[in-house]
């Protein structure tokens, strides 16, 4: 009997994948695990909580405490070429993203959804009456989340995929797809850091804090290059912006 392809098969496909994706791009291989690593030290600035009920900073301290490590997992099966599930990460991240913005601006509302009183998900993304980024790019995200039938493109062989392949496998344009995700994402929970906690302490330390203005000057310079080499990818920003920016 023929040796079936298996989980040593499955982890060199891994390795080979991950060593593909990390020669393809130093901002992948060097510049991005530097700037999670700024988001996972975001959380030693902020400024003291009121511990005695809950509020909307407990909520957000809750979040930046937790969100790190997703993004470093999401940085993990990213480069490892698990395109699928960085889908299923990245539906996650905007979530959370957008709720953050939401009970930012509608704290009144935080305590009963806490309860359980339900909130339209599209309220959360509908921010200034404009609901393109939920319409378009939440809802196919949320295709792969939800394992929506004929979504499996990234285990299928281009261009028809009619035939599905084995292993992982590095694939140029969805790593420049991906990684463009990744940034706006982290930017969007770096630069609203000081948005959600004001008062926080960060300029005390001054060598995180220049780390912490570079790595968004580095995101802004990236995002820049993007829309001017792809003017398609402006349309995309524009329908992110209000999550992303103060």
């Amino acid at each position: 009997m023929p040796e079936l392809f298996g989980m040593h098969a499955q982890i060199i496909s891994e390795k080979e994948t991950e060593a593909n994706t990390r020669e393809y791009s130093k901002n992948i291989n060097e510049e991005l695990p530097l700037m999670i690593n700024v988001l996972f030290k975001l959380t030693y600035y902020v400024e003291p909580l009121d511990t005695e009920r809950i509020n909307f900073k407990n909520y957000c301290y809750d979040h930046y405490e937790q969100v790190p490590y997703t993004f470093s997992c999401l940085y993990n099966v990213f480069v490892a070429g698990y395109y699928n599930e960085v889908m299923i990460l990245l539906r996650h991240l905007y979530e959370v993203l957008a709720k953050l913005r939401y009970f930012y601006k509608h704290e009144d509302k935080l305590q009963g959804y806490l309860e359980g009183k339900k909130i339209c998900e599209l309220d959360f993304f509908k921010l200034d009456s404009d609901d393109t980024f939920y319409r378009r790019d939440y809802s196919y995200l949320s295709r792969f989340a939800h394992g929506k039938d004929l979504f499996t493109v990234f285990r299928t062989e281009k261009p028809n995929h009619k035939k599905f392949i084995l292993g992982n496998h590095f694939d140029k344009e969805y790593t420049d797809f991906f990684f463009m995700q990744i940034i706006a994402l982290l930017y969007g929970y770096l630069n609203s850091f000081v948005l959600y906690f004001p008062q926080n302490d960060m300029h005390q330390e001054k060598e995180f804090h220049s780390r912490y203005m570079k790595t968004l000057k580095c995101i802004e310079e990236l995002i820049k290059w993007h829309k001017e080499n792809n003017p398609k990818s402006v349309d995309w920003y524009s329908s992110i912006e209000k999550f992303i920016l103060r």
